[in-house]
């Protein structure tokens, strides 16, 4: 029973939306940071008489840079649901707060007269909030380098905001907020997948432990430094040999050399330990789809051949 295994895996519905609620609170945290950034920016950048001329917007950024961060604590798959709601709503009120502070200092510092200029001012801001709030996970699956990018293509909007070049403005601004949101979408759905495979890694690598395996080195990824790539993990039983782990986003892959009665004894309490510690569902199979031999009891005898059936009768 050497050779390949794969199987698709699925975090149980409550574990599954802890995770998906802890991305959502690290997300607010570095858009929180990231808006905060922003409007020191904006703050410094504004003369005396600008900050004098629009004091309710000044003042009602100065209050949300006041305000304490919410507590959330170190929050994980663990922490109680509650506590994670919790933290959850803390973090969403104080993200949405800080980003209707920043869109009325920017616009009011924006400072066009004109019905036109005022509405372009607004999508332009619009599409800064979108590099703020997305710039964490926008940085994890497309790098700082196009993340750079983007802030430039801001930079170069509002020059040509000042400068009043409208339609090379708005072309500007339909391309950049179109190619925002669905980069933004794709990062998104591919970084709830990496988050349930990190959980999974975890899983995967206490468990082996458990068995008594021992690692051969720590898990490395495929390529160096693309978080997008399989996971490589390989573990020694020690007494059958060593089995390795292929962990993509969406899969595990192994190959080992273990024996016909070992493999399928070792996968399926992989599979057993990794549900019921972890909420984690598996079904190690063959490559060509095949399930794995189902474990005789001791003492079991194997079902008779039709040879052995005619010698019996």
């Amino acid at each position: 029973m050497s050779g390949v295994k794969t199987t698709d895996y699925r975090i149980q519905r409550e574990r599954a939306e802890k995770l998906e609620r802890i991305k959502r609170i690290n997300a607010l945290q570095a858009e929180s940071e990231a808006l905060r950034g922003r409007v020191q920016e904006a703050l410094e950048g504004a003369s005396g008489g600008l900050k004098a001329t629009f004091a309710a917007e000044v003042a009602r950024v100065e209050a949300w840079l006041r305000l304490p961060e919410p507590e959330s604590g170190h929050l994980n798959v663990n922490a109680d649901r509650a506590d994670i709601l919790s933290g959850l709503d803390g973090w969403t009120k104080h993200a949405e707060a800080g980003r209707r502070a920043c869109e009325g200092l920017l616009l009011a510092l924006t400072r066009k007269a004109d019905a036109l200029g005022q509405r372009l001012a607004t999508e332009l801001t619009a599409a800064e909030g979108q590099v703020l709030a997305g710039q964490q996970v926008l940085t994890l699956w497309y790098g700082e380098g196009q993340l750079k990018a983007w802030r430039d293509a801001l930079k170069q909007g509002r020059a040509l905001l000042e400068t009043e070049r409208y339609g090379e403005l708005e072309a500007l601004l339909k391309a950049l907020r179109a190619e925002l949101t669905e980069k933004t979408a794709a990062a998104d759905a591919r970084e709830a997948q990496q988050q349930h495979r990190l959980y999974l890694l975890k899983a995967l690598r206490q468990v082996c432990a458990e068995m008594g395996f021992e690692e051969t080195a720590p898990p490395r990824y495929a390529r160096e430094g693309d978080r997008g790539s399989d996971i490589l993990l390989t573990v020694d039983t020690i007494a059958r040999g060593q089995i390795a782990f292929t962990v993509a986003l969406d899969g595990i892959r192994t190959d080992s050399g273990l024996t016909d009665r070992e493999c399928p004894q070792d996968f399926q309490q992989i599979s057993q330990f990794l549900d019921e510690e972890f909420g984690i569902e598996t079904a190690f199979h063959l490559e060509n789809g095949e399930p794995l031999p189902v474990l005789k009891a001791r003492g079991e005898k194997d079902e008779p051949t039709g040879v052995q059936r005619q010698m019996e009768r």
